[in-house]
C-alpha cells in the first residue's frame, strides 16, 4: 500500500492562502508606516482585527501594524477589543 503524506491544510484553504499573500503584498506596498497612532515605525505585520478563520481575505478588517505594536495588541487582548483593534 503506497503512503501518501498529510496535508497541512486542504486544498480550499490552499487557495485562500494563495490570495492573502497577493493581497498581503499589495495592501503592504500601500502603507508608509503602522497604522497604530502615534506610532513611526514601517509596518511589517498585517493584524486581522476579525480573525484570520473566514475573514482571512477581508481586507476591511487588516490593519498593518509593526511588530512591536502587533505584539501589543495580541499581548493585551482587553485593551485591544476597548480600542477597536480586535472585533471579534
Amino acid at each position: 500500500m503506497k503512503r501518501t503524506p498529510i496535508r497541512r491544510c486542504s486544498k480550499k484553504r490552499a487557495k485562500e492562502l494563495i490570495q492573502y499573500r497577493l493581497l498581503r503584498k499589495q495592501y503592504m506596498s500601500n502603507l508608509d508606516h503602522c497604522e497604530m497612532p502615534d506610532c513611526i515605525h514601517m509596518a511589517t505585520d498585517i493584524h486581522h482585527k476579525a480573525g484570520r478563520g473566514k475573514h482571512l481575505n477581508d481586507m476591511a478588517s487588516w490593519m498593518g501594524l509593526c511588530r512591536l505594536c502587533h505584539i501589543k495588541v495580541e499581548n493585551n487582548k482587553s485593551w485591544a477589543r476597548a480600542n477597536g483593534y480586535i472585533t471579534r
